[in-house]
């Protein structure tokens, strides 16, 4: 990963909640916490073996699914009991898009010669205390470059942790190094001196760069991290 250069973090979010039905500072939500420890490590990919298909008939998705979280989650000081998830990779955790997740932004789902179509869908797993909402995403492609495809997964823990898997990626997008990803937690008002925390880096070697709203430039991925790469967002106690 390499870091954006001259791309505004406020032009970001403005693309980013493109979505959103408030504008950007309108009832502002106080209390967030940036207060996070980036960990790194490699699992083994795992699809899901019982999710809840949410394009349940191998149809387009909708523009915003939103589906129950499963147990009170904590996410930059606000708790939550369900989620908002959009079909350009953005989960956003209140109807008015102010605090989200940036999980590879900029894919999208699509219809492959054979008639079918990418599948979004979640599961809930695990015991009270431990519990864990897997959102993955299938066989997404890049907007404007249908087969240059990828599969991930992003965790919501009962912890506060939030996770980002990376499964399978296709041959084309591992050797395509133009397009430009995100990974990050953001607060959308940008009401906050850090406005936002991304991850910088390359190979194994990942660090976390606070953002503020007036910054120029922010971190992005040029290329797709290996299959069962794990990036986690773990709060500090």
């Amino acid at each position: 990963m390499t870091l954006s250069s001259g791309k505004n973090f406020r032009n970001f979010v403005a693309g980013f909640a493109v979505f959103a039905s408030v504008l950007l500072g309108s009832t502002a939500l106080r209390g967030q916490q940036f207060n996070y420890t980036l960990q790194q490590d490699s699992v083994s990919w795992q699809p899901l073996s019982s999710q809840t298909l949410l394009n349940t008939v191998n149809t387009e998705w909708e523009s915003v699914y939103q589906i129950p979280i499963g147990f009170p989650f904590s996410f930059l000081g606000q708790g939550f009991d369900s989620i908002h998830i959009s079909t350009n990779g953005s989960i956003f955790f209140d109807p008015q898009k102010r605090y989200a997740i940036s999980s590879y932004l900029g894919f999208c789902n699509f219809e492959d010669s054979l008639g079918n179509w990418s599948v979004l869908g979640y599961e809930l797993s695990g015991d009270t205390g431990q519990r864990k909402l897997t959102i993955q995403f299938l066989n997404v492609s890049l907007v404007s470059m249908p087969y240059y495809s990828m599969n991930y997964q992003v965790v919501i823990s009962e912890t506060g942790t939030v996770s980002i898997i990376t499964g399978t990626v296709s041959s084309l997008l591992q050797s395509h190094p133009a397009q430009q990803y995100s990974i990050g937690i953001i607060n959308t008002q940008m009401d906050t001196p850090i406005s936002g925390l991304f991850v910088s880096g390359s190979g194994n070697s990942y660090s976390l760069q606070k953002i503020t709203p007036e910054e120029s430039s922010i971190p992005v991925f040029t290329t797709i991290p290996f299959q069962g790469c794990r990036i986690q967002f773990i709060p500090n106690p």
